[in-house]
């Protein structure tokens, strides 16, 4: 019998000779902890690669000691159903991964593929009984692995798949449904030989045989024009098959083309929105819309509308600052009215060595044309931010008070920091950015460390500021010390990678010395130097229209009272309770919430040092629960991307420590916003939506948790001093309801005082469109409750991942590239990053565009820029379509990329003929579904 086994499937193996070559790699990402999908060059799905944060990729043995490869696709934090995928027999799954993810997406369904045996990175041979084994194996993934029950999987085969998605329903009669595309009775006969007689004739997956014996709701789907596998097969199963849905029979389509047809999506989506029966979890509900958040109450995912409120709960209340919206008014009112009785009010809660006094505690212009703009807030009071953050507690008796728990990449790092221990300690870019900023700041000494690592990379810190001294120096500023710290021997390294102790780097005997050194002859007690409350604090570099980096400058009076206010009042922050912010220190979320705000309050910062999903997708709930966090805050990307693990990686833990969450950097789509709530605040959290800026250094638009009845997706109503409008595009202001453009008609106290060197350019930006108001540049709309509901940026700007970027900076790196005549950069919806970057660019005559040019342009911009700075699509054209006076049409561009047809107005286009090639190509490159 082996003989025969061999021979049969040696038979078989000849009837799939046409197996195709691997368009794909896996690659095991140590950081990451996973298998990343890597597409070889010229396959036709290529833009696979922009989905990966939404892809697992593993290896996993079959039953027949096979080693199966395997790629869970899940865009969808809430699917419907699970779709096991069969391919068919002239594909492997990195030719179908990019189709797949955008029919997952449209299905509302998340989908699981794997390689038969022999094809992709699978290893054996395509034998009919490894195929079915490798099915087998398949579905027991999806029950053990993710969780998934029977009657949540659809199995979905085409041609080839037909046969193990009929050979899975026979012996698992709970799957909910099958689809079969393109099917066929059986894929041939074979005649092998008898003992004693004629050759015996065997079917090679016998479907017409299967289909018989299967109870599962079944949709047979099949071209007219299928010439591969003629029609009557298809129509033969549909009459044999017990359970059959009306099938679908394509006018002309053919055995591989279904796709392209609408009838197919439509049809898939008749089935699982209708013909299933299964509610979508966004939309339905079997419980009524409770009215509270933050006790025992609950509150159902349903139709949510913008005049639908979750109010505070009594529990949350009674431990609230304010705990009632009359108070907020009241308050408020008197903060606009009288803003320098108010803050004096507030101010005092800090020490000042000569405290600031009514007859002159603000004075400002914001009118550019009566004269420079300025503001000034305490001119003349005295007080130290360090003292006020670190001194005074130490001397009230707070000094053992946990001050940072750090949480490095690795498990194993974690140390804690009182405050006293603060106080004794306290006592990634490029040489050119860095020299721009040594210059701006007038600095004469410069600390920095000889190196760092980014994951294995080892970065060359000591160079790179010797490098950026050398550009100063020429430009006519000398620093004339430079601080270096020796890195720490005991390094702990990801397994397996060895720390290199002796890179080596330049040492200047007349500039340099050494940070420990220096410090062995320094004491332990440093007294507190009294400045003024209008001398510079910090300067925080962002990105602004032009595209040069811009210094803005944040003083210290103003900017420490506001920044402590809000920490206070806005996350509602009691001595027992842990923050976690995962802002970076270099955002101004992380100057504010992570430094300055939450140390002038004695507040306990957890900071952590590391990737959120390493080295699983539970890590931050993990640090949650170990550091009882009560407060938790991030950004809208981020909730998106540890959605997309699913909540599996969050119901694991308890998290009955959290009583506040937090969104900062961008607006929250609803979906984010609930999951938010419901998964990880176990719908008792209140979520602070907080709408801040560079500019701003703290909220200015935020509820506050023991008042604010919260609509998901609005920031609510402005704090304290903060007294916003709308304007539209003709500078008039719009009362009531309405869209248009923020504007901030009074100054506040932390506000901006201007963009170092360069105040001009500091009055253009944020004063000149609308005048004597203060412009955020972001479009808003206010509701009929005074609700305001942040739309996005309002010029050529791109918010990636809660980060600001200038088109024209963008573009400006990119046409510098050698094969680039022309570029222009448009936002374009992301699921993840709430925006990216798409590109679209013009070539010169003497190149062409491929994968290998298109990675040379995104480097370049990751490179002279940043990361956040490459964009997610490179898309050629011949042309862009621009006015008349040759500016580029960037609205156009990105209502395209959109898929908006609305136009609007194009009476200015020279030449309206660009816009057939940009609609015939940009399927080709969209990320949208």
């Amino acid at each position: 019998m082996s003989f025969l086994r061999n021979l049969f499937d040696n038979c078989v193996s000849i009837f799939l000779k046409n197996i195709p070559s691997k368009s794909y790699t896996f690659e095991f990402d140590e950081i990451l902890g996973q298998h990343q999908i890597r597409l070889k060059d010229g396959n036709d799905y290529s833009n696979c690669h922009k989905y990966s944060e939404y892809l697992e990729a593993f290896m996993v043995e079959s039953s027949s000691k096979n080693e199966i490869a395997c790629l869970m696709i899940k865009p969808n934090a809430k699917s419907r159903f699970t779709i096991l995928f069969n391919h068919g027999g002239n594909i492997d799954l990195g030719k179908i991964c990019n189709f797949l993810f955008t029919l997952s997406k449209r299905l509302e369904c998340n989908i699981f593929i794997y390689d038969y045996s022999g094809f992709g990175q699978s290893s054996g041979r395509p034998t009919e009984q490894a195929i079915y084994e490798d099915a087998e194996t398949a579905l027991s993934l999806l029950q053990n692995r993710y969780k998934i029950s029977l009657d949540q999987i659809i199995i979905y085969g085409q041609s080839l798949g037909t046969a193990p998605t009929l050979y899975l329903a026979t012996k698992n009669p709970n799957i909910k449904a099958i689809i079969l595309h393109s099917p066929f009775l059986s894929m041939g006969k074979l005649f092998l030989p008898k003992r004693n007689g004629p050759c015996q004739p065997y079917d090679i997956f016998k479907n017409i045989e299967m289909v018989e014996n299967i109870e599962v709701p079944t949709l047979i789907m099949h071209g007219t024009n299928d010439r591969t596998v003629p029609i009557k097969h298809a129509q033969e199963l549909y009459q044999k098959c017990r359970n059959s849905l009306k099938p679908l029979w394509v006018e002309q389509g053919g055995h591989n083309d279904l796709y392209t047809f609408d009838s197919y999506l439509k049809r898939l989506k008749r089935l699982v929105y209708e013909e299933l029966k299964t509610p979508n979890p966004n939309t339905s509900t079997t419980e009524p819309i409770k009215e509270q958040v933050g006790g025992s109450n609950t509150m159902a995912i349903s139709d949510f509308s913008n005049d639908q409120m979750i109010h505070p709960s009594d529990e949350y209340k009674k431990d609230a600052y304010i705990n009632t919206l009359e108070e907020y008014r009241r308050l408020y009112k008197m903060s606009i009215e009288d803003p320098s009785k108010f803050w004096l009010k507030m101010s005092k809660n800090y020490y000042w060595k000569k405290p600031p006094t009514l007859d002159s505690f603000i004075d400002y212009n914001f009118d550019i044309t009566k004269g420079p703009v300025y503001t000034r807030w305490m001119e003349g009071a005295k007080t130290n931010m360090c003292y006020n953050a670190l001194d005074r507690h130490v001397e009230n008796g707070l000094g053992n008070r946990i001050a940072f728990y750090w949480e490095g990449n690795e498990t194993c790092q974690f140390r804690s920091i009182t405050y006293a221990e603060l106080l004794r300690m306290f006592a990634g870019f490029s040489a050119e950015s860095l020299s721009e900023r040594i210059i701006d700041a007038k600095c004469s000494i410069l600390i920095t460390m000889d190196g760092s690592y980014r994951g294995r990379k080892h970065i060359p810190l000591k160079d790179l500021a010797d490098s950026a001294l050398e550009i100063c120096k020429k430009k006519g500023h000398q620093v004339i010390c430079c601080v270096v710290q020796k890195h720490s021997n005991s390094c702990q390294r990801i397994v397996g990678s060895e720390l290199n102790k002796d890179y080596p780097f330049h040492w200047n005997d007349e500039r340099d010395i050494w940070w420990d050194s220096a410090l062995e002859k320094m004491s332990d007690k440093c007294d507190p130097v009294w400045i003024d409350a209008e001398d510079p604090l910090f300067i925080l570099y962002t990105s602004g229209s032009t595209g040069k980096p811009k210094g803005v400058l944040h003083t210290l009076g103003g900017y420490m009272v506001y920044a402590s206010t809000t920490f206070k009042y806005v996350f509602n922050y009691t001595p027992d309770d842990v923050f976690f912010c995962t802002a970076d220190l270099g955002w101004i979320t992380g100057h504010t919430v992570n430094v300055y705000g939450s140390l002038a309050n004695a507040a306990t910062i957890v900071l952590f040092e590391g990737t959120p999903f390493y080295p699983h997708p539970g890590r931050l709930w993990e640090i949650v629960d170990k550091l009882k966090v009560s407060i938790f805050y991030t950004a809208p990307t981020a909730i998106r991307s540890l959605m997309k693990y699913g909540d599996e990686h969050v119901i694991k833990y308890q998290l009955d420590s959290l009583k506040l969450l937090g969104t900062a950097g961008e607006p929250i789509n609803t979906e984010a916003w609930f999951w938010y709530y419901k998964i990880i605040g176990k719908r008792r959290c209140p979520i602070v939506d907080t709408f801040w800026q560079t500019e701003t250094a703290a909220p200015i638009l935020t509820p506050l948790p023991g008042c604010t009845p919260l609509k998901p997706g609005s920031a609510t109503l402005p704090f304290f001093g903060v007294v916003p409008a709308i304007f539209d595009s003709n500078g008039k202001e719009i009362e009531g309801p309405g869209n248009g453009i923020l504007v901030i008609k009074k100054p506040w106290p932390s506000i901006a005082r201007t963009v170092v060197g360069n105040h001009e350019r500091y009055e253009m930006t944020y004063f000149e469109k609308f005048k004597g108001h203060f412009t955020t540049g972001d479009g808003c709309k206010r509701d009929k409750d005074g609700y305001y509901w942040i739309t996005g940026r309002s010029d050529d700007m791109l918010n990636v991942s809660g980060h600001l970027l200038s088109t024209s900076l963008v573009e400006s790196v990119i046409v510098e590239h050698k094969a680039v005549a022309e570029a222009a950069a448009v936002p374009c919806p992301h699921p993840v990053k709430g925006q990216c970057i798409y590109c679209f660019v013009v070539l010169k005559n003497d190149f062409k565009f491929n994968s290998d040019l298109e990675k040379d342009i995104k480097d370049r911009a990751r490179e002279k820029i940043g990361a956040l700075a490459a964009p997610e699509v490179i898309h050629p054209i011949s042309a862009l379509p621009k006015t008349r006076s040759g500016k580029i049409m960037r609205r156009i561009l990105a209502k395209i990329v959109s898929n908006d047809r609305d136009l609007g107005d194009i009476s200015t286009m020279a030449d309206e003929s660009v816009l057939e090639e940009l609609y015939a190509t940009v399927h080709l490159y969209s990320i949208l579904d």
